[in-house]
């Protein structure tokens, strides 16, 4: 009688055992269905200039405030690198599970600026002296808890050019992907299975919540710069990037460059 006991507590432990394991694979997907989108319109990104540094994008025209503006509308995608992203359809609009059968879709430069933000933020010291402590800090507008907000990704991440840098190269720089995992941030900073292959393959990366990046020291009289990647994405692995908070609008970025020049 102990014996049939023992052996239904074990059936019944490894049954929840199954049941737990698949809820958290039902929870893994968070994509929308064909039919829906998530409205980014109008991101607005816009830095200010401190002691004798400037600020440029990707067009490498410095000075002392940089304007990014958009009214693309965003479909969720996912990266674990910043260099390959993914994107999938939902089976349902009321589950996070991805449509059966098939993989997640690889996305290309051509169709990518439907689905992610890439642009660059680069910091130069344009002065005589050294510039010290540098700090870009940034903040996600305070908007209601239904907006795209809750699953919105940003990530600013340092990236190496070499030779004589123009906008080509520039644009065509890439981070390492342990630089893009340590870059992201997000509002609940809750960890997430980023997309790293199209068979779905993932990484998990958990989002920093404090919105600051530290620049190396530029020192002054030879025009020194940092240069950064910008990615803001809708992202399809986050729980809360479901049918029902579709349409959504990004919420605003604003971006703040600040450094202490040093006295000699």
């Amino acid at each position: 009688m102990k014996a049939k006991s023992r052996k239904r507590l074990l059936i019944s432990s490894v049954a929840m055992l199954l049941v737990a394991m698949l809820a958290l694979g039902t929870a893994t997907f968070a994509w929308f269905t064909s039919s829906t989108t998530a409205n980014a319109s109008g991101i607005n990104v816009q830095t200010t200039q401190a002691s004798e540094l400037q600020i440029s994008k990707t067009d490498l025209n410095w000075g002392t405030s940089v304007n990014y503006s958009t009214t693309a509308t965003f479909e969720p995608a996912s990266s674990a690198n910043g260099a390959n992203w993914f994107t999938a359809e939902a089976g349902k609009r009321d589950e996070f599970t991805k449509k059966d059968g098939t993989n997640f879709v690889a996305l290309t430069s051509a169709n990518k600026s439907g689905y992610v933000f890439e642009e660059t933020l680069n910091v130069r010291n344009h002065g005589a002296a050294a510039v010290t402590g540098i700090t870009i800090t940034f903040s996600i507008g305070e908007t209601p808890a239904t907006t795209g907000k809750n699953y919105v990704r940003v990530a600013l991440v340092p990236v190496t050019v070499s030779g004589t840098v123009t906008t080509t190269t520039l644009a065509a720089a890439t981070p390492s992907a342990s630089d893009f995992q340590a870059g992201v941030f997000d509002v609940d900073g809750v960890a997430y299975n980023a997309v790293s292959a199209v068979d779905a393959a993932a990484t998990s990366i958990t989002p920093k919540t404090t919105y600051s990046v530290s620049v190396p020291n530029l020192a002054g009289g030879s025009d020194a710069a940092a240069y950064y990647k910008l990615y803001v994405w809708f992202e399809g692995q986050d729980v809360d990037c479901a049918d029902v908070n579709a349409g959504n609008a990004l919420p605003s970025i604003q971006f703040s460059v600040t450094g202490t020049t040093s006295q000699s």
